[in-house]
């Protein structure tokens, strides 16, 4: 299409369509990926806002002769979101969600995520029934489109199987409802939604006998069409069940606008049977004798799997189930109404087990925490497995084989003996009660061998897979990936009945050509390819940061798979700017993506100085939420520092990033006159100053104290040496321990140092403040690398000495923390620097961290208050956890904690000034946090270690916010509780 052509066709839709119509190049680059393999870069995005968006969309590109690919959260393996039309995305606003509890029915549209449908329908105990990995994202209708299931799929079937009725958009624009519909035959039939269900008829009479003879007879498939239904609801029936269609489809029929589904009874009670193997292949020769006991699933967990899951700051916790380093796990899952009838599925597994002559061990998980946790890894199969570094990836395309059960480990042997013939390591997971086994083959897709070993077997696994009676694709879909095999798979006559379903619905091949019928080669559009090269940019730009992990920069952004984990709403941190814009190009995969077409060429590297790449990251808070929660281990926090970083290089500094990365000096003068600084941000004039810098006004800068931390340190070490303290604390040969007092409890609030002191003290250490310079963190949040750089070489020399002789350092400050032992052990790599920094980094703990962690557990505590909302710091959810944050707090007896949970409060420090950004920061803050402190208890304590987060819910809630260390101080036992900073 012509510049000219493509201009006309924007024009159009924007006439058309009352959502967004994005054609701008870097719009368009994001959209040419998904979690798949493969790249094609469309025309144009569109973003419908209703059912008559998407109508004058499909009906301008069909006037045009443009194609159309309906996505959702892109989060298919295959390629079925990606093509060289307009791509219609419905996930940002057709998101409405009706139930009808007494129909056992949801009413959704397409843009609607399963998870969020599944959270509303629990509340009246209902669940639709399939339930694939990627639930917290998929929206349903990608489920639709791929016909999608999941672990339970022995007891719930196919999405097919749940489809009720759906409204569409067909290829013309024109509106019509799949449902069950009878139709007379000869009936005259004027419109083209009516022609239609006689088309279908027509089709059943002319291809029904093949179908019937040739169709595969295994159930768990996803492939092709569902001639099947449509043949057998003719026959048996008398009806054409056009619905039934539309489930696996991939958008190549038509463009659904809403979804009615059927939903199913929550089972009452679950439980988990893990059993552990030492040989890789007796898990399939399990599994039969394990489908007679009547399991609700049973999943397949290989030792690389498990591996990674260790390594995985998020998912390290959740492998604790397992007992040594078994080379798989069988998770075996019964559910019933009752914990008996449960308990009995577990004991019947068990026998079927040692009958099987299976002797490994088993463990139980009951507990609801103690089954999620199994299920987070399992259901992180994929992510894990990409988080592998370097070019050798675990990549799809023959993953999605599934064989009869009965034949799985034969299968199974012989795949493996193809993979080591090919002297190929692969990794292993899914769902092995329906014989389905995800087979990631490890391959370097960068080099044509790579490429021509992806296709060998993908032809070779195919063959294996017919003569075991399988099918091509049992959940993840055609696509790209599995369409070209459709025609050995179903046959040349079956194969001309799904050509000519195609054509009934869509007569012009506009929808979404290429998926499942006449599709092209499976190793064409690849993502990767050997014509994928990124020296250009690896000469062109030179990083500031060392990336061990990953070998260099450029790998640390294709890390990124696309499998859009940081799409997810309902739990963690990650990603805030995607929870609170439903913006695809405020994801964390957006952002990679972006700086991956600059690495590959298609975007210049003078990209990174344009304001359309500066909106796309604008919106990351650096949470580092990614770091952990992303399963393949994205850092975009340092990314995002790189770029700001090449920003200034080129373009010069803000004045106002300048101020903010030197915040520790000009605090350090500002405590000089604090009552007339502190005046000023009170006073009138502060909306003009604010203006003058870009800061919102409406923030007002903390106070700074008169008398900072290190005054009343210098004072009472004074007082102390008069008093010969310190000479008898040493007689007593008491432990030291260094505490890094940051910006915020030297000049903001000091009793945070002092209750510090006061409570590592009471855990029975000597005190030692060193001098320190700042940590870096406000200058690398505003891509000053050069001023961090400078603080850190003098936090070398003062932290050094003390984390050599193995003294810890604790800091209460989490950003701060992570600063010290994220970021300067890969920028502070010179000669006599490397080892002092890791030192250094390895010495460091939060407060809370240090608590739980290190110090003896003879803090006498007393309970002041009955209970505390902890809201953890994301940079202390990204390195440990929030167990360390609850754990402190749970010291002191009969004290109620809860953490909130809540994500990213959305302050990220000087994020939460900018006049650009301070709307999305207190939307942020909204979006969970804020209403959760409103409704705690007014008996409640509200705590939070970050000073960012406890300005936020201050801002937000009008509530005060306390550092842990505070409330802990308060909490000892020889103290009242009313000035937890008074140390003397």
């Amino acid at each position: 299409m012509t510049d000219t052509d493509r201009e006309e066709l924007r024009a159009s839709l924007m006439a058309a369509v009352a959502g967004e119509v994005r054609f701008d190049k870097m719009s368009r680059v994001l959209y040419s990926t998904d979690a798949s393999n493969y790249q094609i870069e469309p025309l144009g995005v569109v973003f419908p806002r209703d059912a008559d968006d998407v109508a004058a969309a499909v009906e301008t590109c069909s006037a045009h002769s443009v194609s159309v690919i309906a996505r959702g959260a892109g989060s298919g393996l295959a390629g079925q979101a990606i093509g060289e039309g307009v791509v219609i995305d419905c996930s940002k606003h057709m998101r409405a969600l009706r139930l009808d509890v007494e129909r056992r029915l949801a009413k959704a549209e397409p843009g609607v995520v399963l998870g969020e449908l599944n959270a509303q329908a629990r509340r009246a105990g209902l669940q639709f029934g399939p339930d694939p990995a990627s639930a917290d994202r998929a929206c349903i209708g990608g489920v639709v489109g791929t016909n999608a299931t999941g672990a339970h799929s022995i007891l719930y079937g196919m999405t097919s199987d749940h489809l009720a009725a759906a409204d569409v958009v067909l290829a013309d624009g024109s509106r019509t409802r799949l449902e069950q519909r009878a139709v007379l035959r000869g009936e005259p039939q004027a419109a083209f939604t009516d022609r239609l269900y006689t088309g279908l008829l027509a089709v059943v009479d002319e291809y029904g006998d093949a179908i019937e003879r040739h169709f595969p007879s295994y159930w768990r498939r996803a492939g092709g069409y569902n001639l099947d239904r449509l043949l057998h609801g003719v026959r048996r029936s008398g009806v054409v069940e056009a619905q039934a269609l539309l489930a696996g489809s991939e958008g190549t029929l038509a463009v659904a606008t809403s979804l009615e589904l059927q939903l199913v009874d929550v089972p009452r009670s679950r439980a988990l049977l893990v059993a552990h193997f030492d040989d890789p292949l007796d898990p399939f020769r399990a599994v039969p004798a394990l489908l007679e006991t009547g399991p609700s699933a049973i999943e397949l967990v290989d030792r690389r799997l498990l591996d990674l899951a260790r390594q995985a700051p998020g998912y390290r916790d959740d492998v604790a189930i397992v007992v040594g380093e078994p080379e798989a796990l069988l998770i075996i899952e019964h559910s019933g109404e009752s914990e008996a009838q449960t308990r009995a599925g577990l004991e019947r597994a068990q026998i079927a087990l040692r009958r099987a002559g299976m002797r490994g061990q088993t463990v139980r998980a009951v507990s609801e925490d103690e089954q999620e946790r199994v299920w987070r890894v399992r259901k992180a199969g994929l992510g894990l497995l990409m988080s592998m570094r370097g070019d050798w990836k675990p990549v799809p395309g023959i993953e999605d084989r599934a064989v009869p059960p009965d034949a799985l480990a034969d299968y199974m042997a012989e795949v493996r003996a193809l993979l080591a013939a090919m002297g190929i390591d692969a990794a292993y997971y899914a769902h092995a009660s329906a014989g389905c086994i995800h087979v990631r083959p490890i391959l370097d897709l960068k080099t044509a061998g790579g490429v021509e070993q992806l296709a060998t077997l993908i032809d070779e696994t195919l063959k294996l897979t017919l003569r075991y009676g399988g099918v091509s694709s049992s959940e993840h879909g055609d696509g790209l990936a599995r369409s070209a095999g459709n025609r050995q798979q179903f046959g040349d006559e079956v194969y001309q009945a799904m050509r000519a379903v195609k054509e009934v619905f869509d007569p012009r091949g506009l929808m979404n050509p290429g998926k499942v019928v006449d599709a092209p080669d499976p190793t064409a559009n690849l993502r990767y390819g050997p014509e994928y090269d990124s020296t250009a940019f690896a000469a062109a730009f030179e990083a500031h940061f060392a990336y061990p992990k990953d070998g260099d920069i450029t790998r640390a952004i294709e890390q990124c798979n696309g499998a859009g984990v940081c799409r997810k709403l309902s739990d963690g941190a990650m990603c805030p700017s995607y929870m609170i814009t439903l913006d695809e190009e405020h994801t964390t995969r957006a952002r990679a993506n972006a700086l991956r077409a600059i690495i590959d060429g298609r975007l210049p590297i003078e990209t990174l100085g344009e304001e359309r790449l500066e909106e796309i990251m604008r919106l990351c808070v650096a949470c580092k939420a990614c770091k952990s929660e992303c399963p393949s281990g994205v850092d975009m926090a340092r990314l995002k520092i790189e770029v700001l970083a090449w920003r200034n290089e080129h373009l010069g500094a803000p004045l106002r990033s300048r101020l903010f990365a030197r915040v520790h000096e000009i605090e350090r003068w500002l405590s000089l006159a604090a009552p007339v600084a502190n005046r000023l941000t009170d006073s009138p004039l502060w909306p003009l100053a604010a203006q003058l810098l870009n800061i919102d006004p409406r923030r007002r800068f903390p106070h700074v104290a008169q008398r900072t931390f290190d005054d009343w340190w210098r004072s009472r070490e004074s007082q102390r040496a008069e008093r010969n303290v310190r000479s008898t604390e040493a007689g007593r040969e008491r432990p030291v321990v260094a505490l890094f007092a940051d910006t915020y409890a030297t000049f903001q609030e000091p009793d945070i140092g002092r209750a510090a002191v006061r409570l590592l003290e009471a855990a029975g250490y000597r005190v030692v403040v060193p001098k320190r310079a700042c940590c870096g963190r406000p200058a690398l949040s505003q891509g000053l690398i050069d001023v961090a750089m400078r603080g850190m070489r003098a936090n070398l020399g003062y932290l050094g000495p003390l984390a050599r002789q193995g003294i810890p350092i604790v800091v209460p400050e989490p950003s701060c923390a992570s600063a010290l032992r994220d970021e300067m052990p890969d920028l502070m790599v010179g000669p006599g620097e490397a080892d002092t920094a890791r030192r250094i980094a390895e010495s460091v703990f939060t407060l809370d961290e240090f608590l739980t962690q290190i110090a003896p557990r003879s803090i006498e505590f007393a309970l002041r208050q009955s209970e505390a909302l902890v809201h953890v710091h994301c940079h202390q959810r990204s390195h440990a956890g929030i167990e360390p944050s609850v754990g402190a707090l749970a010291l002191v007896p009969g004290l109620a904690v809860r953490e909130s949970d809540a994500g990213c409060c959305g302050m990220a420090g000087a994020f939460g000034y900018q006049a650009e950004t301070y709307d999305a920061s207190i939307a942020m803050a909204e979006r969970r946090l804020a209403p959760l402190v409103r409704a705690a208890s007014p008996e409640s304590a509200i705590i939070a270690a970050g000073a960012s987060c406890r300005q936020q819910i201050a801002d937000t809630t009008g509530r005060p916010a306390v550092h842990p260390a505070v409330f802990l101080a308060a909490c000892l036992a020889d103290t009242d509780g009313s000035d937890a900073g008074d140390t003397r």
